[in-house]
């Protein structure tokens, strides 16, 4: 068990790890200005401030992976709301915190929900209803710019959150050639689905350092063909997984494949008529004749 923290922006938008079982040694466990800039494909926050673990974090199970994560609040504005002046953006962040220290994120997305000339800008509380386990609130911050005419309204939002029962796709079949010879092109069909009905994509390993990187997307359950030509002799391991438009993915196939030497040399022959062969023996009779 560890302890975070974090500080705002300015000085420093850092949460920071305090570890009771390492003689309570501190670090910088992630910068959430530099995280979300990264994931929105631009700075962050530019003009205001920055923060995130304001109140408190919210433990629940994972719906895809059943690990113990946590939410966390953030007060995080996205790359294109510049102030004072703006057009609205619907939008404010939060995280969710693994074991390990490692982060994703999530939005909540309302552009139609408010008025044009407001931004949402900070999530500061997150609570589980005490009525349905799967259902967890989203309070937070909405400013009122320049565009209506105010720069300081604050105005208190919630909103709420369902838990989607994602399940991850099945194990991909692989259907194809065991074995083969160098140089020549082999086919195989895979296919996964998808429990929920969502739409996949594969990671195909060939075994040889090559690689489809999330190929898709494709229809749960059909069937695709993929190609592939080893040049070396020897034994390979193809490896294909399928993940979900939610980033589920589902565990390994593999199938063997045994590549062994190319297609043998044809050599060419010629069939001499008789006329040629009886020629060719008298040549070679009447030069023994001269050893003798």
């Amino acid at each position: 068990m560890v302890i975070i923290g974090a500080l705002e922006k300015p000085p420093d938008p850092v949460i920071k790890r305090i570890d009771p079982l390492n003689g309570y040694q501190v670090v910088n466990e992630m910068n959430y200005n530099d995280f979300f800039s990264d994931k929105l494909g631009g700075q962050v926050n530019a003009e205001t401030m920055n923060g995130a673990l304001i109140n408190t974090i919210i433990p629940l199970v994972h719906p895809d992976t059943g690990q113990d994560v946590h939410l966390v609040t953030t007060w995080t504005t996205h790359p294109n709301v510049k102030y004072p002046e703006e057009d609205f953006f619907g939008y404010a962040y939060f995280m969710v915190r693994y074991p390990d220290g490692s982060y994703d994120w999530g939005c909540v997305s309302v552009p139609d929900d408010i008025v044009n000339g407001v931004a949402l800008q900070g999530i500061r509380t997150i609570a589980q209803s005490p009525w349905e386990p799967d259902t967890y609130y989203f309070g937070g911050y909405a400013k009122t710019t320049v565009a209506l005419g105010d720069t300081n309204s604050d105005t208190a939002w919630i909103y709420k959150a369902t838990i989607k029962d994602n399940k991850r796709p099945i194990v991909p079949t692989i259907i194809g050639p065991e074995s083969g010879k160098i140089g020549e092109e082999y086919s195989y069909v895979i296919a996964s689905t998808d429990p929920n009905d969502d739409s996949v994509y594969y990671f195909i390993d060939w075994g040889d350092g090559e690689t489809e990187d999330w190929i898709g997307p494709f229809a749960s359950g059909e069937d695709i063909v993929i190609n592939h030509t080893w040049t070396k002799k020897g034994r390979y391991d193809l490896y294909v997984m399928a993940k979900d438009t939610n980033d589920a993915g589902s565990y390994w196939s593999q199938i063997e494949f045994t590549l062994s030497k190319s297609k043998p040399f044809n050599f060419e022959y010629t069939i001499f008529p008789p006329l040629f062969v009886e020629f060719w023996s008298i040549i070679v009779d009447k030069i023994k004749d001269l050893f003798v």
